[in-house]
């Protein structure tokens, strides 16, 4: 293991990351309508605030990992 990924692991940081990322997906995945069983719902144009809020929260993390 090298020393770039014992700091990483020692932060957390690959948890959070794989977290977040998890959270992005759900977030994509709930506006396409994917996460519906059962129903179709057509694709929603994508909100940005919630694109801006879940890149100001990854590069939040990103930035606390440094």
């Amino acid at each position: 293991m090298n020393i770039n990924r014992r700091i990483l692991t020692s932060l957390n940081a690959m948890e959070k990351l794989t977290n977040l990322q998890t959270s992005l997906k759900r977030a994509s995945g709930s506006r396409s309508g994917r996460y519906l069983p059962g129903k179709f719902r057509p694709a929603a144009k994508p909100s940005s605030l919630l694109d801006n809020s879940l890149l100001i929260e990854y590069t939040t993390t990103i930035c606390d990992m440094l």
